[in-house]
């Protein structure tokens, strides 16, 4: 607070605090405490910023945790006004005698507030996207395993796969148990084709943390890779259990259940997923393609037009309506072609 730098958006819990650091910090909060009690008639300002700042940075001092971060900047923003209280009032306090006072002052803030206007400029350019403000907390902090994850994740969301693995890895280097980690990293090496590594980041992930439902379809998934269906069926079916309204385990297990043949039971999730979200492309295509097996053509292409309502561009479901286009022209012509002969 007093020297703010070396700022992150995340700061890691150390894996110790020394002794020496909490002694000192409680005897010199002690000390400023008897200092503000002390001038209290003549400084009344002292204790007034004193206790705002101890009021309002005691919730946020980690004795309830708040996120997985150690401490963040913006814990301090109302806190500081106390401090600011101090300063505003005890500057002119101290300057009350000094003869020239309103040009030093005057002199001071030409100084300082350009300083602080370059400080902040510099600061605000960590911030302009998200690799810049993560790689920024890896650089001023330590075993940083969050940061890490989520550098991991950008980078795979803009295509640098091996980048992504990286970062991944080192996240669980710092720590081994972060289930989210393993989560990504399974879904990293999935995309370089290492289906097994995949697969075991995935299970792993599932033992620390049963409750992480994403896990149950990326792993589903992998085992379909390897073409273990019924495999994959179980974990769909075990994150509907736990969430019966999980969008993304209904349209997976929808779609297994169609490429099964059982077009009627991927029918029924792939609606499910609908109701949930009535915009999703990817349960509309599914849909189409069940209603399609199931001979309900006007209906499958119902949902094909829906889909390039909503994504105009989505090749699997033009040629899909291209296709069942002309399997209904094709009947129509052969019902009229019948009912000519007759």
């Amino acid at each position: 607070m007093i020297c703010p730098s070396n700022l992150a958006f995340m700061y890691p819990h150390p894996l110790a605090l020394p002794t020496w650091k909490i002694i000192l910090s409680c005897l010199l909060l002690v000390a400023l405490s008897l200092l503000a009690v002390k001038n209290i008639k003549q400084r009344p300002y002292l204790l007034v910023g004193w206790l705002w700042y101890l009021g309002t940075l005691a919730p946020v001092i980690g004795l309830v945790q708040v996120g997985l971060q150690a401490m963040a900047d913006r814990y301090s923003y109302i806190p500081l006004i106390g401090i600011f209280m101090m300063i505003a009032w005890g500057i002119p306090d101290i300057l009350r005698t000094y003869r020239h006072k309103k040009v030093f002052l005057v002199a001071a803030s030409a100084v300082i507030f350009p300083v602080l206007m370059v400080i902040t400029w510099i600061q605000v350019q960590y911030w302009r996207d998200s690799v810049t403000l993560f790689e920024r907390a890896l650089d001023v902090t330590q075993r940083n395993y969050m940061t890490h994850n989520n550098l991991g994740f950008v980078f795979q969301q803009q295509g640098r796969t091996d980048d992504a693995i990286r970062h991944f890895s080192q996240a669980l280097q710092i720590t081994p148990n972060y289930a989210i980690a393993h989560n990504n990293l399974g879904n990293a090496l999935e995309e370089k084709g290492k289906t097994d590594e995949a697969i075991q980041h995935y299970r792993e992930a599932l033992r620390l943390d049963p409750n992480l439902l994403k896990v149950y379809v990326n792993l589903g998934i992998a085992l379909e890779n390897q073409g273990k269906t019924d495999e994959a069926i179980r974990y769909y079916s075990e994150s509907l259990r736990l969430k019966p309204s999980y969008i993304d385990a209904h349209i997976s297990l929808g779609a297994v259940l169609v490429r099964k043949g059982d077009f009627a039971g991927g029918a029924a999730h792939l609606r499910k997923a609908l109701g949930l979200s009535p915009e999703n492309t990817e349960a509309h295509n599914n849909l189409g393609v069940a209603l399609a097996w199931q001979g309900k053509i006007d209906e499958a292409i119902s949902h094909f037009q829906k889909v390039l309502q909503i994504k105009q561009n989505d090749v699997t479901a033009f040629e899909n309506l291209k296709k069942l286009s002309a399997i209904r022209s094709g009947v129509r012509r052969l019902i009229k072609t019948g009912s000519e002969t007759k």
